[in-house]
């Protein structure tokens, strides 16, 4: 059963989180999930994080995800219990998406790492 998927580097961009989020739903051994430098935004993010109960460790980084894409993400950490590392380096999140997350952790007490470096905010 696979545990580890990494998909770095394959232009997947928003249409292609579509399928990722499908096989999410359905996956339950899925751990951790790299898409770092896929060109996803805002609405990939949404549709990732609507979906995605499983995974412990999850890496966007490189990506073109802004304040949006992080209001999705917060909404879905305030109520997922797997996660545990959150990579979003190098995206466009400024003070707004990461007030939203930093928010997000006030009830979700299981995210331990995360990464916002490379992003144009100031918190």
């Amino acid at each position: 059963m696979l545990q580890e998927l990494s998909l770095r580097n394959n232009r997947i961009r928003d249409k292609g989180m579509e399928y990722i989020a499908n096989v999410l739903r359905e996956n339950m051994t899925l751990n951790t999930l790299n898409l770092s430098k896929n060109s996803i935004g805002n609405d990939g993010l949404k549709r990732l994080a609507k979906d995605n109960m499983t995974l412990i460790t999850l890496i966007l980084s490189n990506n073109l995800i802004g304040d949006d894409g992080a209001k999705h993400l917060a909404e879905a950490i305030q109520n997922n219990s797997k996660l545990i590392t959150l990579n979003l380096e190098n995206n466009r999140i400024g003070d707004g998406g990461a007030q939203k997350i930093v928010t997000a952790l006030n009830i979700n007490t299981t995210l331990c790492n995360i990464s916002l470096n490379g992003n144009p905010t100031y918190l």
